[in-house]
């Protein structure tokens, strides 16, 4: 069943960044020169799991760092697994790059979070949040494609491509952090996926 709270009108908000979002994969996965690499299915399996997170975030607060992160982590490999079970193995290609999103959105998260919390402000964290999600995009890059820098020396071509996809990262989770802006019902549940606390944030 579905908890009281997230039946109000103030939880359904959430349709709104969740909607446009699907419709933005929709048009890029209609785009011949972008379908071929499967980002509209990464954009909204990302926003599907980003949306469970909001919507689930209050049973994070009060949790210890690494509790929190693995209900998080949790919360996107099930929703990963959904669609993949959905899709057909075969059908849902960009697995490798829905990993690197979950990593690099959710070390964003955590690490802006840490950073922020104390001072928090919209400004501070929208300064962070992209900064430390290409951070944690070009680690994982750099470990999925260690073999090639090694032997081909790709170093420049990967870091570029790192920040680019760290930037379209930050993209996806802006529509709920404007979402979070407007509407206290999320606001509180994003203290608690960066915090653990939702009064911890002043």
């Amino acid at each position: 069943m579905v908890p009281e709270q997230n039946r109000s009108w103030r939880a359904a908000a959430l349709l709104i960044p969740l909607g446009f979002l699907q419709i933005v994969a929709l048009i890029i996965g209609t785009t011949a020169s972008l379908s071929t690499f499967g980002f509209g299915d990464v954009i909204a399996s990302l926003s599907l799991a980003l949306a469970f997170l909001w919507l689930f975030g209050d049973i994070l607060e009060d949790t210890e760092w690494h509790i929190k992160i693995s209900i998080s982590a949790g919360i996107f490999i099930l929703t990963g697994v959904f669609i993949v079970l959905t899709y057909g193995v075969q059908e849902f290609r960009p697995v490798k790059f829905y990993l690197l999103g979950t990593v690099s959105i959710l070390g964003g998260l955590s690490g802006a979070g840490a950073i922020v919390r104390k001072q928090f402000n919209f400004f501070r964290l929208n300064i962070w949040l992209p900064l430390i999600i290409m951070v944690f995009m070009t680690l994982s890059m750099f470990v999925s494609h260690f073999r090639s820098i090694i032997n081909n020396g790709m170093i420049l071509p990967i870091l570029l491509v790192s920040v680019i996809y760290g930037l379209i990262m930050y993209l996806i989770i802006s529509p709920y952090l404007i979402l979070t802006a407007f509407n206290s019902f999320y606001r509180q549940r994003m203290k608690c996926v960066i915090s653990g606390d939702s009064d911890e944030i002043r």
